[in-house]
């Protein structure tokens, strides 16, 4: 205890001067002699104001009193002491303190934090963190000419290598004799684009060792008077060391015939691309005069927006404005500097000729930063909702150069390939960097092309609220569906297809069908475009995911490439085949049928509804209002592929415990009507011998037709049964069916029909056939008449869009893909047979439970709906990718968007 009281005590002095006096002095010393030891360690401190204070602000005055009483404990062996002066107002003084304490205060309460904001002062009345600017802005200025002579050495190096490198393919490829195997052409078009490169960097280098001469003769003595460089100001900022800018102190007055003289071409130093304000305004008044184009300016935070809207008019004379975006292009030595932080447009004043185009409409702009391209920056904007739920805002992406202004560059997310009447030299591309092409897409790529689950079953379940049906489950979306084709159900689901692809980019067109093409508008506009199809309507008693999958996993697609910036080579696009299932109007997939050209338009419109009633498929088209008047014909509406997504509809793929079918054709089928003809009598008094019962004559026949399906490996169907007159106690003496017989082969469905036109009026006429009179009372004959009403026959898809399929399933599924996809047949009829006569076309299948479909319990688990949904974007994907590379063998019919 008594070495701890005898020890000495270390004294910290933290002085105004930026450093620290330490030293050690006895614990019973005074505080008079504390005093004597700071003036004699820090002399000026003698006959100043300043006094000693402690950490808590008390004041330490000169007396007796030991040093140890400034301890705060026996054990202490150091003391913090404070070196300030006394609060007498003003600058420094009391309410500035205050104003401080109060700003600390502030902080403490938004980010936990002391003095983070430096927002106190110190003795000057400066806030400590204008000082730091100061200080930081300081120290840039001492590093920024050797910062600007390792860039310009990083940059003529870079120039260097590209040169060198050019030179040395050229010399390998001279020295390749005939091992090397190249295209001519593209040899022709690289070696071309090589020497342009070439030329044009060793130009850059040539001018940039001019400038550097004329650095050097300016950088001597000179006895001529010169006037201050006056801030340079080009479209609404400044760059006060960028050596591309002019060098002349003021800007020229160009007139619009110097402008159109020199053709925009650059000036300054080695004729660099420098633009001086008239010049630039003669260029922005051509390019606001594109008819079409709405173009204004506005500031906001100091910050300069370019805004400019596109009009254009849709499908039902709907009007949308497309939200642009302005991408500017700056010196790349702005990138190095400015690397991860907001580039910000402040201090010059908005030129006179660009205050004409002020926005007045209320806009939210926003400025961010490139950090993928380091040298950009991108100034967006946004629009409030418009009242008119028909009146979207969707995203237009422009690329504006601004550093050369050699032309206008114009892409579209939504419409890349939308072309302008341009003027001199505004001229237009179509693919700005932020984009991504199919045929730039990696494998990796396709990886991040990703199927969002939730949207997609949101999607699903959202479309079935119109036409529910029957109730299974307890849960909301345990119900089938009863949407019959060109019912008012039908007509709800297809306005939310029509809105949904439009809000979505495409063009949507409807034919003399009714069927609706949605096109997403690619790169080369001029050739069909490749598409994900299948249909809306559904059985009496459907289910969720029988064709309704398949239109809203096109969808999907479309949402996904919008989502990720893809830009497809050739236009893709969504179609929605009107009465694919032929419940109303019985004639399965007829509308896709006529547009293959195998169904004539006027057989299909004049269909009556199978229900007693008298409409027919036209006069329901023109009630709802989907009676297109484009052709419904492939010349009128083109295909380049189409694909095809389904639930298997039957068992294999669930009992194999495979997650997807690569569908290689459907077998064939045909559909036929009996009519039996009897005599109408009394079920009391005819006896049996004396009956003519035309019920228990196709009861028979129906039996037959699945003996002989059974024999040849085949199926036989009935679905349609009618009878008259329908009474309890008439034998029903006129009955009608229907036959549908199905085969993997045309030969096997051939056949069957031949059997079942030789057997059934031996039937009808009481002979025994396989037996199927025994037990039974023979009747009096009856009469028997065949029809054929549908023949479809075997179909074999394409190579290519299976390849695309089977590509696609292998990347989703992974390495174990061989043992979750299963390559097959269709047991069942889908538009894609007809499409399959005018285009490459292929399908996609996923499992449904136990195999049931065209039933309300019809089911398909989420994961296998987002499973056959990104099998089918990435089939679309790579399909387009493989149009582009002259892969695909079917012929490209011309086309126009």
């Amino acid at each position: 205890m008594e070495s701890t009281t005898l020890s000495p005590v270390t004294v910290i002095v933290d002085s105004i001067k930026d450093q620290n006096i330490a030293f050690t002095t006895p614990r019973d010393a005074s505080l008079a002699s504390l005093y004597n030891k700071l003036y004699e360690r820090a002399p000026w401190i003698q006959n100043s104001s300043y006094i000693l204070t402690t950490n808590s602000r008390r004041a330490v005055r000169h007396g007796e009193e030991p040093i140890s009483t400034l301890l705060s404990s026996p054990s202490d062996t150091f003391v913090s002491l404070r070196l300030t002066v006394p609060l007498c107002g003003g600058k420094g003084g009391f309410g500035s303190i205050l104003r401080a304490q109060g700003g600390r205060m502030s902080s403490r309460k938004k980010k936990n934090q002391a003095d983070a904001n430096a927002s106190s002062r110190n003795l000057d009345g400066r806030r400590l963190r204008t000082v730091a600017e100061a200080k930081t802005l300081a120290e840039y200025l001492a590093i920024k000419p050797e910062m600007e002579q390792r860039e310009k050495d990083e940059r003529r190096k870079r120039w260097e290598d590209i040169v060198a490198s050019t030179e040395r393919k050229q010399e390998e490829l001279q020295n390749a004799g005939g091992k090397a195997r190249l295209d001519g052409k593209w040899l022709e078009d690289k070696e071309e684009a090589e020497n342009k490169t070439k030329e044009a960097i060793e130009k850059m280098l040539l001018a940039q060792m001019e400038s550097s001469e004329e650095d050097e003769d300016e950088a001597k003595p000179s006895t001529s008077s010169s006037k201050p460089a006056q801030q340079r100001a080009i479209f609404g900022w400044d760059d006060e060391d960028d050596e591309f800018m002019s060098d002349s102190d003021e800007e020229e007055e160009v007139s619009e015939e110097d402008v159109k003289q020199t053709e925009f071409e650059g000036k300054g130093k080695g004729k660099a691309a420098h633009y001086s304000i008239a010049q630039v305004q003669a260029f922005f008044q051509r390019f606001i005069s594109i008819p079409g184009l709405y173009t204004s300016f506005g500031k906001h935070n100091k910050q300069y927006t370019l805004f400019i809207s596109f009009q254009y008019s849709q499908h039902h004379q709907y009007t949308q404005f497309e939200q642009c975006s302005l991408m500017m292009m700056l010196d790349p030595r702005i990138g190095s500097r400015a690397s991860r932080r907001r580039v910000s447009l402040s201090k010059p004043a908005l030129p006179a000729f660009l205050s004409e185009h002020v926005a007045r409409d209320p806009t939210t702009r926003r400025m961010s930063y490139d950090y993928a391209h380091p040298s950009r920056f991108r100034v967006s904007y946004c629009y409030p909702s418009h009242a008119s739920s028909f009146t979207l805002f969707q995203t237009f992406a422009m690329a504006l150069s601004v550093a050369r202004f050699p032309a206008v560059r114009i892409a579209s997310r939504r419409y890349p390939a939308l072309r302008g009447n341009a003027i001199s030299r505004a001229t237009f591309s179509t693919t700005p960097r932020w984009q991504i092409r199919t045929k730039e897409m990696t494998e990796q790529h396709f990886k991040d092309l990703k199927v969002n689950q939730a949207r997609l079953m949101e999607d699903i379940h959202y479309t079935c609220k119109w036409g529910t049906g029957e109730r299974w489950g307890e849960a909301p979306t345990e119900t089938g569906m009863s949407r019959l084709a060109l019912s008012d159900a039908d007509k709800a689901a297809r306005d939310w297809f029509v809105e949904t692809t439009q809000a979505l980019g495409c063009k949507t067109t409807v034919d003399e069908m009714g069927n609706i093409f949605a096109v997403r508008p690619g790169l080369k506009n001029d050739k069909a475009p490749t598409y994900a199809g299948s249909h809306l309507d559904t059985q009496p008693t459907g289910g969720r995911y029988d064709g309704i999958l398949g239109v809203t996993a096109g969808v999907e697609m479309l949402k996904v490439l919008a989502d990720n910036w893809v830009e497809t080579e050739y236009p893709v696009g969504v179609v929605n085949w009107t009465n694919e299932e032929g419940a109303r109007f019985p004639m399965s997939m007829a509308s896709s049928g006529v547009w293959a050209g195998s169904i004539r338009l006027e057989t299909a419109h004049n269909l009556r509804e199978v229900h007693p009633g008298t409409a027919t498929q036209k006069s329901e088209l023109e009630r709802i209002g989907y009676l297109g008047t484009t052709p419904a014909s492939h010349e009128a509406m083109p295909m380049a592929a189409h694909f095809e997504l389904h639930i298997e509809q039957g068992p294999l793929l669930e009992m194999a415990n495979k997650k997807i079918g690569v569908v290689t054709g459907v077998q064939a089928y045909k559909w036929l009507t009996v009519k039996v003809k009897g005599r109408d009598t009394h079920t009391g008094t005819t006896d049996l011998k004396s009956r003519a019962d035309a019920l228990l004559t196709a009861s028979k026949m129906i039996l037959h037709s699945h003996k002989l399906a059974t024999a040849h490996g085949a199926l036989a169907s009935t679905g349609i049964l009618n009878l008259k007159p329908g009474s309890t106690n008439t034998v029903p003496g006129d009955v009608t069916f229907s036959l549908d017989i199905r085969a993997k082969k045309d030969a096997t469905v051939a056949e069957l029909k031949a059997l079942v036109e030789q057997d059934f009026p031996k039937i009808a006429a009481g002979e025994d056939i396989d037996g199927l009179n025994h037990g039974c009372t023979p009747g009096l004959p009856l009469s028997v008449t065949i029809t054929e009403d549908f023949d479809s026959p075997a179909t074999t898809f394409h190579s290519d869009c299976i390849h695309a399929v089977r590509q696609s399933a292998s990347s989703v599924l992974g390495p174990n893909s061989q043992n979750l996809v299963m390559e097959m047949t269709s047991g069942a009829g889908h538009d894609s047979v007809y499409a399959s006569k005018r285009c490459p076309t292929s399908m996609i299948f996923v499992p449904c439970r136990e195999g049931v479909s065209h039933n309300p319990r019809e089911f398909c688990e989420e994961v296998d709906c987002a499973l056959g949904a990104q099998v089918l974007l990435e089939s679309v994907v790579r399909f387009d990718r493989m149009r582009d590379e002259r892969r695909v063998t079917w012929k490209q019919e011309p086309y126009t968007l």
